[in-house]
């Protein structure tokens, strides 16, 4: 349709850029001038898509890709250019990290992954080391918290998720040894008490610090253990999310609400009919967690879209390997595993509130670059998932930050042979040095704010944002045009379309619900019109006539 040119070539542009090495002159040559479009009309299109912000493939394209691969698998050399363009687009967002950003510890993670990888592993192992450097609190928006994460690694079946199994071992291995003594001596105690139930003296209770907790338990368990934390972190790992579906129905409820305050590092009360467990009382929920999983397990641990708990996730995605031939094993170094292990051991001791102000103004910075896109593609989906988004990858940066930071004290321990370094300041002991000096970790964080670890945010937070709504986006939209839910007057949208870039610089109310197609109505466009007015993206400069403004045009 003539309406629907703009809008066409704008999408196929939008698309196809990702097959097209985001050349302008090859997506002039593929895509025609419909309908008689004059050329530098279509070259103002593409010219719109190509500054649209890149992420990665999107997913019908790579649907696509999958059908021609499929229907072409005896063609060699096609199949590899497709294998090449999914590798290259697997490998986007840690492309955009610059080495830099990737300190001692962190790197060694990635030893002996595939590249494809690399992300998965980060946000994998970002938990843990918020967990293990749990007297760390970190400044966002004027509130301190803990560095609380939880990851869902998500993938189909034998798509290499498995990895991070070894990872939880060298990063949590001193924590893991420490709860097998731990649990030791409350098995001691729990036989004492039975041997000894009618006697007089009873054995005193150890109150155990376990903090490698199962997620196949009850709750009563659970809180117990979190009672029992003595302000430290608990953490959870699982290489199948499934585990959470074998327990009770309260069980799951009640860990959905403790993942929430865990994010939020807020109180939990609650009242159990259980000896150990009764009118229960946590001020700070410190639990971070890793879990793998399938697509269908994620969505059946998470079954509510609406409420806010799947802001709080960091995802991650495994490649496709559906069709992929087998990879060679490679293993990571005895130095690389070394070297996880005495990161972690720093970690333990550091303790401090943290305020970086130059990730403040990122963070606020990118909060605003995606208020404005959802607002100009009336994006109401993307525009609630951008609200945490920002703040799980500033607890991801803080976290590389602190290993930055250990691997700076250890290496000043090796240069010095053993000896105490120049920091030391007459302590003995680096948990004495950081007792006597509580604001060190936050003067010796801030000239971690480089343009490297500042990148690193920003493509942590793109790819939280690119996950959520990659995972939840159609759910989320369903979720709100149910009957059920409660409305306003305001039409609810989700496109990904970027209706504010199609239009010309003067409009007309017509011009953008031709240009919403069939979502858009005159009430609707008008909302969204009376939006943008007030956002002062747009002027009304007659009745029914716009104009951008230079600011947003």
């Amino acid at each position: 349709m003539k309406s629907n040119r703009n809008t066409l070539t704008f999408e196929l542009a939008c698309n196809l850029r990702h097959i097209c090495g985001f050349s302008r002159e090859l997506l002039d040559r593929i895509i025609p001038c419909y309908d008689g479009f004059p050329e530098t009309e279509k070259l103002a299109c593409i010219d719109s898509a190509l500054k649209e912000h890149i992420t990665r493939m999107p997913p019908r394209l790579h649907q696509v890709l999958l059908s021609i691969k499929a229907e072409n698998a005896d063609n060699l050399r096609l199949v590899q250019a497709l294998d090449e363009a999914e590798e290259q687009d697997e490998q986007h967002y840690i492309n955009r990290i610059p080495p830099a950003a990737l300190p001692m510890g962190v790197r060694d993670s990635l030893e002996g992954l595939p590249r494809t990888m690399a992300l998965p592993a980060l946000i994998g192992i970002g938990p843990m080391i918020g967990a293990l450097a749990t007297g760390v609190r970190l400044d966002v928006h004027g509130d301190l918290r803990h560095l609380n994460l939880t990851a869902y690694i998500v993938g189909e079946a034998a798509s290499n998720k498995s990895k991070l199994d070894a990872l939880y071992l060298l990063w949590m291995g001193k924590l893991i040894r420490e709860d097998d003594e731990a649990l030791k001596r409350e098995q001691e105690f729990i036989r004492l008490r039975e041997q000894r139930k009618n006697a007089k003296e009873q054995p005193k209770d150890p109150q155990v610090l376990v903090r490698c907790q199962s997620l196949r338990t009850s709750i009563a368990q659970l809180l117990t253990r979190l009672q029992q934390s003595q302000g430290k972190h608990l953490y959870s790992y699982t290489s199948e999310a499934d585990q959470l579906s074998q327990n009770s129905s309260a069980a799951w409820a009640n860990t959905s609400v403790l993942q929430r305050d865990a994010y939020d590092n807020s109180a939990y009360t609650t009242d159990f009919a259980n000896g150990k467990s009764t009118g229960v009382v946590i001020h700070k929920v410190l639990w971070n967690m890793t879990l793998c999983c399938t697509p269908d397990a994620l969505y059946r641990a998470h079954r509510n879209y609406t409420n806010g708990a799947i802001t709080r996730l960091a995802l991650a995605r495994t490649p496709d390997n559906t069709y992929a031939p087998l990879a060679e094993t490679v293993q990571r170094s005895p130095q690389a595993e070394r070297n996880i292990a005495r990161v972690a051991e720093v970690l333990e001791l550091m303790q401090g509130d943290v305020c970086l102000p130059l990730l403040e103004e990122r963070c606020r910075a990118w909060l605003e670059r995606i208020r404005l896109e959802t607002l100009k593609n009336d994006d109401r989906v993307k525009a609630r998932l951008r609200m945490r988004a920002p703040v799980t990858a500033m607890r991801y940066t803080v976290c590389f930050m602190l290993c930055a930071h250990a691997e700076a004290l250890l290496r000043q321990l090796d240069d010095n042979e053993g000896e105490k370094p120049a920091w030391a300041d007459g302590c003995q002991t680096a948990k004495e040095y950081l007792e006597a000096h509580p604001d060190a970790l936050n003067d010796a964080l801030q000239a971690y704010q480089t343009d490297a670890m500042l990148t690193l945010f920003d493509t942590l937070a793109d790819y939280t944002l690119d996950m959520l709504l990659l995972y939840f986006r159609t759910r989320i939209e369903a979720a709100y045009a149910a009957e059920d839910y409660p409305s306003g007057e305001r039409e609810r949208h989700g496109a990904n379309d970027t209706y504010f870039s199609r239009l010309p610089v003067e409009f007309e109310i017509s011009d953008a619900v031709a240009v919403r197609g069939a979502k858009g109505s005159y009430s609707s466009t008008n909302q969204m019109l009376h939006n943008w007015v007030k956002q002062g993206l747009v002027v009304r400069i007659d009745r029914g006539k716009y104009r951008k403004t230079e600011r947003a045009a």
